[in-house]
């Protein structure tokens, strides 16, 4: 074989065998030639063609499915020349060309061998093999660009603008032109950040070149107009009756140096960004932000405000401990019409409140103030040695300014 024993390809290439026959010393007859094919190759019907001195002759082989071989059987030279004898004799040389298409990716060893019919006296079997290797990878694909702008881009926004870049072989040089003058000279970068600053059309484009010094171009328009006016009046907003409400009013888009209009929808109206207003009436209030820009263009945008009648009950106070019962050493031993406590004992207590939160808990023993908390839960330990009836109180304290009061006489000895 004349081949070279291992190539590299691509998948999808069509490679070329060349087996050459070259008879040394012997008489061979009708030539079979054997090519045990990987399947990642694919025979190309039609390319097979014999060579002898200048003549050439076309045979197809028989495919064999269950081995994948094909078959070139009975060559000899009658087929290249009918006035020849049929023998091939020392000093002959016979080429086979065929191609065959890479299907797969992968090494794979293409194994050819020849032999020879039996003839009678004067003839000898002729014998050989040989095999090739083509290390086949997926192809690079072509060197393709392509400019990826935002769908939006809005005046005095910095926006990103990025090459996408396919095939070629890497590392790959940037090179873009922003001025519309077809020069090629700014930032080496995959992505630019450009800002305009009034409205119109673009041209930007871009030149990639690999390290095959392979290159292409691409070229966009970018249509760079003003954000739509938006508006937002921020809520929903809560409050009691007469409780002072801070509105929150944003804009975003058009042409800045906005005026603004709030309504109330209680005959009250105000034209800064960030009015505050407080509500007469238990209701829910629609309200209206309004918001105008530069070119006359206005935007609206409703909230809703929802007026409480305020909170004038006071919090729940639950002393769990003591409770009515005899306590030694801080435990209540067994019930009793009243706390009669021996020794030191911890005094619990929970405040609850259904229309707001707990701003404060206060203690006191016989009117003096001993523990407060900021908590809806406190724990006190009561060790003081004190002999006789005492008065514990209890002052809860809620975030709208209601209190509630309670107390609770106890006997404590030691």
């Amino acid at each position: 074989s004349t081949w070279k024993d291992t190539i590299n390809a691509y998948v999808g290439d069509i490679a070329t065998f060349n087996v050459t026959i070259k008879n040394h010393d012997m008489i061979a007859y009708n030539l079979a030639i054997i090519d045990t094919m990987p399947t990642s190759f694919q025979y190309i019907n039609g390319s097979s063609v014999f060579f002898w001195e200048n003549k050439t002759f076309y045979k197809e082989p028989v495919y064999d499915e269950t081995n994948n071989t094909y078959l070139w059987l009975e060559i000899n030279k009658v087929n290249f020349d009918s006035n020849e004898t049929g023998y091939f004799i020392p000093g002959d040389t016979i080429s086979l060309h065929y191609n065959i298409i890479i299907k797969n990716s992968g090494t794979n060893t293409n194994k050819v061998s020849v032999n020879s019919s039996p003839c009678g006296s004067g003839c000898e079997l002729l014998t050989g093999t040989d095999s090739a290797t083509i290390n086949a990878t997926n192809p690079i694909p072509e060197l393709s660009v392509e400019i990826i702008v935002p769908n939006d881009v809005f005046v005095g926004e910095f926006v990103e603008i990025h090459a996408n870049v396919v095939g070629g072989n890497f590392p790959y040089l940037y090179r873009w032109d922003t001025n519309n003058d077809s020069i090629y000279n700014d930032e080496n970068k995959s992505s630019i950040i450009k800002k305009w600053d009034t409205i119109g059309t673009y041209p930007i484009s871009v030149r990639v070149t690999d390290n095959s010094s392979d290159n292409c171009t691409d070229s966009v328009d970018v249509n760079v107009t003003i954000e739509p006016l938006s508006v937002d009046a921020g809520g929903p907003y809560y409050a009691n009756q007469n409780e002072l409400i801070q509105f929150n009013g944003s804009a975003y888009g058009g042409i800045g140096n906005y005026t603004w209009f709030w309504d109330f929808n209680d005959g009250n109206v105000s034209t800064i960004q960030n009015p505050s207003q407080a509500f007469s009436q238990v209701k829910t209030y629609n309200i209206k932000l309004s918001v105008t820009d530069e070119r006359n263009i206005t935007i609206n945008d409703t909230t809703f405000v929802i007026i409480s009648k305020p909170d004038e009950d006071p919090p729940e106070i639950i002393i769990e401990s003591p409770i009515n019962a005899l306590y030694y050493k801080n435990k209540a031993i067994f019930p009793f019409f009243t706390p009669f406590i021996l020794g030191t004992v911890d005094i619990n207590v929970t405040a609850e409140d259904d229309d707001s939160t707990i701003n404060k808990i206060e203690l006191y023993i016989n009117d003096l103030l001993v523990h407060s908390t900021t908590s809806s839960i406190m724990s006190y330990n009561w060790d003081e040695q004190i002999f006789g009836k005492q008065t514990i109180s209890i002052k809860a304290f809620d975030s709208n300014g209601n209190q509630q009061f309670i107390e609770k006489n106890v006997w404590k000895f030691f």
